[in-house]
């Protein structure tokens, strides 16, 4: 209490590793992604909602363009990886995934002590060190997997802020440090307790399910224009703002 606290009013210093669509797709893994097995044979996925598809395309040859350049047994040439379908939601909401073994083992690379899970917990070294196009890019996947837009207010009192609702506070923290980067103020709110709640349980009932506690990161007023200026945002949210 009495300390005053300064903020950046523009764009900090940055690296010089990483490639926007290298940081697009670490970011959508981030987001969305989920892993199979371990070890040599460990793979790792990225999803894609049916309201993206009009991206389907730009995400897989970044993935390929990634994916290609990762050693594989032998000789043998494993061509390029293709989405394929998922189960549709309860509500009919269609997805894709794509990636596998080459994806995990690019992940390594860039993952702290090449632990894939831990890219789900903090921000990693290879991010901080990262150029600007290849923040920009996490910060892209990131908000078109795992972010929202909302709208409050009615006519002329009407406004807009961009948030991630998740339940790692720490890692709601690092993004919001990225942000800082690009002179974007955020603020982190508690949101959720944990316990159990009444939630369905996918057979048409509702079961007691133990939930986390919840935070969720806002930008707010005037941040969103300086978060639309410096970083941007792709897929359906694009045209929103």
């Amino acid at each position: 209490v009495g300390d005053m606290l300064l903020l950046p009013s523009g764009e900090g210093a940055f690296g010089g590793g990483g490639t926007t669509e290298q940081g697009l797709v670490l970011g959508m893994f981030v987001g969305n992604g989920t892993t199979a097995y371990d070890g040599p044979s460990g793979q790792a996925f990225v999803d894609m909602w049916e309201q993206d598809f009009t991206m389907l395309d730009e995400i897989a040859s970044a993935i390929n363009g990634i994916v290609t350049q990762i050693e594989t047994f032998g000789d043998r040439d494993y061509g390029d990886v293709s989405w394929t379908n998922k189960t549709p939601s309860e509500n009919g909401v269609l997805s894709k995934r794509i990636g596998g073994v080459r994806l995990h083992r690019w992940l390594e690379t860039i993952a702290d002590n090449r632990d894939v899970k831990s890219l789900k917990s903090r921000a990693p070294e290879s991010v901080w060190r990262g150029s600007r196009e290849f923040v920009v890019g996490f910060l892209h996947g990131l908000f078109m997997t795992d972010g929202f837009v909302l709208f409050s207010g009615k006519g002329s009192g009407a406004t807009l802020s961009l948030r991630i609702s998740q339940s790692n506070d720490p890692w709601l923290k690092d993004v919001q440090v990225l942000l800082s980067m690009f002179g974007v103020v955020s603020r982190v709110y508690p949101r959720r307790e944990e316990g159990y709640r009444l939630l369905p349980d996918g057979h048409g009932g509702r079961k007691d399910y133990y939930c986390r506690e919840a935070f969720e990161l806002t930008i707010s007023p005037p941040n969103v224009i300086t978060f639309v200026e410096h970083v941007g945002l792709i897929g359906r949210k694009q045209g929103i703002t």
